[in-house]
């Protein structure tokens, strides 16, 4: 509606209602003053021997094509349909003629051996060196791949973003260079890609997105936004792009032998993940039905995991037992009940029975076992910066997700700030004698 007409009056008021009044849904829309709320909805696709959408001996490019993903999907096409690939990536293998002999990371010979055996399912291999978000790389690995199998007929852009404890900050702690980590590859590598496949007209162009697109996760903003661009990136290029068909997943975690790709630190996050070979038979399902542009993949029920992770259940801001009434019984946990044995543990034991509205919190429970997620765990580290005037981390968080932890984590900080505040024994005169002044 214009400045000054009888509808903005109308949609000023809705927003207004909207920001005050405590919703727990975090994406709405307002569409000719209906309220419009996003929910998600399970669907069953059913198996297929062949998605009829992939080529026999098709060319398929896949970005991030040393990734352990990648791989199980490139292994999964040459196996089907004797595929013809081009895995693109910023760090190759060393020459072929140095396979045999290779000594060197464990890492690196177990990628020599994967492309062996995509190999020796019927698959042709080509790597090339290029960087997804360099538009001249780009162009000029399609040119190769177009040079040595001839037109590319679909593409998978599994770039990863950065998900190391290293990437792990608060909004408020997150800088321009941090998010270019996770944008460079996702986002501005995505651009680049729908620039040079102006023309060509795959037959699609599958997104390796994330299911922290919609769960976010505590710590991990910037590699959210990466992903939920994405998946919108994806949306519009199905409306306006009538010939290459876009699809955006977003994935749960993939477990491997020696560890969880996607996962985060959290036990209670990390326990929901698929096998390789699920993943695997979820990607062939998805590639039989073109009309789809966006999927979620979620190992337990989504809709629980969000009003548990985004919404905080019932009470989104936490409990306080003074206003909420009663306290929950202490759930069922591994860990045994303990006592709090200091005055630092008693205050957290407090905190956290208020804030997750359950009683008896011992000093060994995890934050996250306990209920806690993202909202309360930011309200835990501002309380004990303002009562222990100590900066937690995320990290330090994750790294001590306990009462005894956090307590252990405040004394020493404490015992490091009396130290360096204590007056040193030497005088004046001494200090400057030994500093050559």
């Amino acid at each position: 509606p214009g400045s000054g007409d009888r509808g903005m009056r109308r949609l000023a008021g809705h927003l207004t209602a909207e920001v005050t009044a405590g919703m727990p849904e975090t994406i709405v829309a307002y569409r000719d003053h209906q309220r419009w709320v996003r929910e998600f909805n399970p669907v069953r696709l059913n198996a297929v021997n062949a998605p009829p959408r992939l080529r026999e001996r098709g060319v398929y490019l896949i970005t991030g094509g040393l990734g352990k993903i990648a791989l199980m999907l490139a292994q999964y096409l040459a196996r089907t349909v004797q595929a013809k690939l081009v895995l693109t990536c910023r760090s190759p293998l060393p020459s072929r003629d140095s396979w045999d002999a290779y000594e060197g990371e464990d890492l690196v010979r177990s990628k020599i051996q994967m492309v062996r055996e995509i190999e020796a399912a019927g698959g042709e291999v080509l790597i090339l060196r290029a960087d997804v978000a360099d538009p001249d790389e780009m162009e000029t690995a399609f040119f190769r791949a177009e040079e040595v199998f001839g037109r590319v007929n679909g593409v998978i852009h599994a770039a990863a973003g950065v998900m190391g404890e290293a990437s792990m900050r608060a909004i408020e702690d997150i800088s321009e260079s941090h998010c270019e980590a996770n944008f460079r590859a996702k986002a501005n590598g995505l651009m680049t890609l729908e620039r040079v496949l102006r023309g060509r007209e795959p037959d699609f162009c599958f997104l390796m997105s994330s299911l922290s697109a919609v769960l976010g996760g505590l710590g991990f903003a910037a590699y959210s936004a990466a992903n939920i661009f994405m998946d919108l990136f994806a949306q519009d290029r199905h409306r306006t792009d009538d010939r290459t068909s876009w699809i955006s997943v977003d994935w749960d975690s993939w477990k491997f032998s020696e560890g969880t790709e996607g996962a985060t630190r959290n036990s209670s996050v990390s326990d929901f993940f698929m096998t390789p070979e699920q993943g695997v038979e979820v990607f062939q399902r998805i590639l039989a039905h073109p009309h789809l542009n966006q999927v979620v993949i979620s190992i337990g029920d989504l809709e629980t995991r969000i009003t548990q992770w985004i919404r905080g259940g019932a009470h989104p801001e936490g409990r306080d037992a003074e206003t909420q009434g009663t306290l929950s019984s202490r759930p069922h946990l591994q860990t045994l009940y303990a006592e709090p044995r200091n005055g630092t543990e008693q205050y957290l034991t407090d905190l956290w029975g208020k804030l997750l509205g359950v009683e008896q919190v011992g000093i060994h429970d995890n934050f996250f076992e306990l209920g806690g997620h993202s909202l309360l765990a930011t309200q835990v580290i501002l309380r004990l910066k303002a009562e222990y005037r100590v900066n937690l981390s995320l990290r330090d968080f994750f790294e001590a997700p306990t009462v005894a932890g956090l307590a252990h984590y405040i004394e020493e900080t404490r015992e490091m700030i009396q130290e360096l505040q204590t007056p040193s024994d030497s005088t004046e005169e001494d200090d400057y004698e030994e500093i050559g002044l």
